[in-house]
C-alpha cells in the first residue's frame, strides 16, 4: 500500500520532529515567534522552493521576486554526489551560495523579515573537506564553516531587514562564529 506522505497524520509527525530537534540561539528583536507576515528568503538552499511552500500554506507571503530569482539561477545547492575519504569528489562538497553581484535593489524591497537558510551536507560515512581549495574555497576554510559569499550574504540582509533569522540545516555541528557579529 502507498503511504501518503503529505496526510495529516505524517504532516503532524514532521512538526513534532521539527520542534524537538530545533535550538534557538539568539532571538534578538523579537524576531521569533512569527505570525503571518511578508518574508524574503535567502540562500541557494531555498531554491527547491519547499520551505516557500510551507511557510505560505502556514499564512506567511514570501517574496515572489527573490523566490524567482533563485529559481532561475545557475547556483545549485549540494550539487554532485558524496563520498567518504576528505570528499573525494568534486561537486558534493562546494558551497554555491549566489555572490552579492548577481542581487539587485528589486530584491530586497520586501523587507517585513529575512529568513536565510544555510545548508550543509554530509553524516556518517562521508568524511568532510577541511580544505576548500578542491571546492571552490580556499585552503584556510573548512566544510563546517560559512564561506565569502554566505558571509557577505548575512552581512548585505542585516543591513537591509530589521528582523532576520537565520535558519541551519545540517546534520554535523557547524562553526558559529557569526552569531556574535
Amino acid at each position: 500500500a502507498e503511504t501518503d506522505v503529505y496526510s495529516e497524520e505524517n504532516r503532524a509527525f514532521a512538526r513534532r520532529a521539527a520542534t524537538q530537534s530545533a535550538v534557538l540561539l539568539k532571538n534578538e528583536k523579537n524576531a521569533l515567534p512569527m505570525k503571518g507576515g511578508k518574508i524574503s528568503l535567502f540562500g541557494i538552499d531555498n531554491k527547491s522552493g519547499v520551505l516557500q511552500k510551507v511557510l505560505e500554506e502556514e499564512g506567511f507571503t514570501v517574496n515572489p521576486t527573490l523566490a524567482a530569482f533563485y529559481a532561475a539561477s545557475s547556483h545549485s545547492s549540494g550539487a554532485g554526489s558524496l563520498s567518504a575519504g576528505n570528499g573525494s569528489e568534486t561537486g558534493g562538497w562546494v558551497i554555491d551560495e549566489v555572490p552579492q553581484s548577481e542581487y539587485t535593489a528589486d530584491i530586497k524591497a520586501y523587507n517585513d523579515a529575512a529568513v536565510v537558510v544555510l545548508m550543509r551536507t554530509g553524516a556518517e560515512g562521508n568524511d568532510l573537506p577541511y580544505d576548500m581549495s578542491r571546492y571552490g574555497g580556499s585552503a584556510d576554510e573548512n566544510y563546517l564553516e560559512l564561506n565569502k559569499d554566505e558571509k557577505e550574504l548575512l552581512a548585505e540582509v542585516h543591513k537591509s531587514f530589521d528582523k532576520v533569522i537565520v535558519l541551519i540545516s545540517s546534520a554535523n555541528a557547524m562553526q558559529m562564529d557569526f552569531v556574535d557579529k
